[in-house]
């Protein structure tokens, strides 16, 4: 069993990177993790003491945000599943071991339990603590917020359970239908874009002369009361650990247990069947008909269809190229809506040409950003070099394709992103000018 949970967590961890690379890793993860704690807490108390003079708001809101955890940690669930259950090579190296496949699954559903269990702590305990201070808790109620994870753990995982094989199923789909692929992931690109120019203007509107208090209306905080009812079964939990009422705890054990069966019944039939299937799938592989071209056209071909068919790429530079326009024009347009109004107008009229450099500047972050991406698929060529040796191509050739591909799709989006800044008058046609001549620069 501890060998299967290791394989699991190299599976699930791997090494391939240098110890460099992995430490460098590490420290911008916990940066990461630290800093969405910090918010979340900080949110928190903060909507908590702006609502304390309405009854039940505190558990209002700390209902929301566990609610809002769960569907995160579902999702996450999904996503790590799918790695244990369904990795090709994990399957394929299990089928040449004598291990049973109850003690397969058993192994990774213990390791689920134990990778939703630490990440429930680091997310979902910070709340407790807040929320205990600023309700004046005693330790027992911290004592408890320590078991909140094993039993949202039953239906959390459930739900995941019951969605891994179709996301595995769609994925596969989509990994066979890359236009489809490639249309989804922009579509959820502009999505979170969309959900992040929301909440920039009414950061703006904040800052612009606005009232958080505005939020808070007695109307809008019955709409969260409401809503409650509807975030089943977390708000059970709630009962069961904030509220302390017990009467929640037999109605969620009753829907999660069931919930996780159903779940975990799915799975393992389908496991089997994809472990089954494995090894006839590739003795049953067709060849595919080479078609003859040139081999600059098909490097050119190469490269772009790696551009475009692998998610990493998609989502790091491909598609960020795509939504770059959209995304910086709500940026700086929120940055010169911010410096040219209340006290920042003052201070930004006694420094000359401060907003057009502060829009060249935004721009710049844009592109450094995004040719990131870049970065690390220019640097998997490391990984090929030997193979490029035997390509009866030029090494500068291959080289010169490789650089020059997405060098042209970057000088393409920020010409784009900079001329409807302009059409807009967002922008001048001096700031125009000069950011285009410097941004391209930076690229080169």
């Amino acid at each position: 069993m501890l060998n299967l949970l290791f394989k699991d967590f190299k599976l699930m961890f791997r090494q391939d990177k240098k110890l460099s690379k992995r430490i460098i890793s590490a420290i911008f993860t916990l940066i990461f993790v630290g800093a969405f704690v910090a918010i979340e807490v900080y949110l928190f108390t903060t909507l908590i003491s702006k609502t304390s003079k309405f009854k039940d708001a505190s558990t209002t809101f700390m209902s929301l945000f566990l609610f809002i955890i769960s569907i995160l940690l579902i999702i996450a669930g999904v996503v790590r599943a799918n790695k244990l259950f369904f990795n090709e090579k994990d399957i394929e190296q299990l089928s040449v071991h004598p291990v049973s496949n109850g003690s397969v699954i058993f192994s990774k559903l213990i390791f689920l339990f134990l990778m939703h269990y630490a990440t429930s702590v680091v997310f979902i305990y910070p709340l407790f603590v807040a929320y205990g201070n600023m309700e004046n808790k005693g330790l027992m109620f911290y004592y408890a917020g320590l078991f909140y994870p094993v039993l949202s753990f039953i239906f959390e995982i459930g739900v995941s359970l019951i969605l891994v094989y179709p996301y595995w199923l769609i994925k596969k789909f989509l990994n066979k239908h890359i236009l489809i692929k490639f249309i989804i992931t922009l579509i959820a690109l502009f999505a979170v874009c969309y959900l992040y120019a929301s909440v920039l203007n009414v950061f703006i509107d904040f800052i612009s002369g606005g009232s958080i208090n505005l939020l808070f209306t007695t109307e809008r905080i019955n709409k969260l009361i409401e809503f409650e009812k509807f975030q089943k079964p977390i708000n059970l939990l709630v009962d069961v650990f904030i509220t302390k009422s017990r009467i929640g705890l037999f109605p969620y054990l009753a829907i999660s247990i069931g919930v996780f069966v159903i779940g975990a019944s799915i799975t393992v039939f389908a496991f089997n069947y994809v472990r089954n299937i494995a090894d006839a799938n590739k003795q049953h592989k067709k060849e595919k008909e080479v078609k003859m071209t040139s081999q600059k056209k098909a490097l050119i071909k190469k490269e772009i269809t790696l551009l475009t068919k692998n998610s990493d790429y998609t989502l790091s530079f491909t598609g960020l190229l795509i939504v770059q326009p959209f995304l910086a024009y709500m940026v700086v347009k929120a940055l010169n809506t911010i410096f040219t109004r209340g006290v920042f107008a003052y201070y930004t009229s006694i420094v000359p040409n401060f907003i057009p450099l502060i829009d060249i500047l935004i721009l710049m972050l844009f592109t450094v950003i995004i040719a990131q991406g870049a970065n690390s698929y220019i640097q998997m060529e490391k990984q090929t070099i030997k193979v490029m040796k035997t390509i009866p191509v030029k090494y500068s050739t291959q080289l010169l394709i490789k650089f020059m591909i997405p060098l042209i799709l970057s000088f393409v989006s920020l010409l784009i992103t900079l001329l409807i800044l302009l059409v807009t008058k967002i922008i001048t046609l001096e700031t125009f000018i000069f950011g285009l001549i410097l941004i391209t620069t930076l690229l080169i």
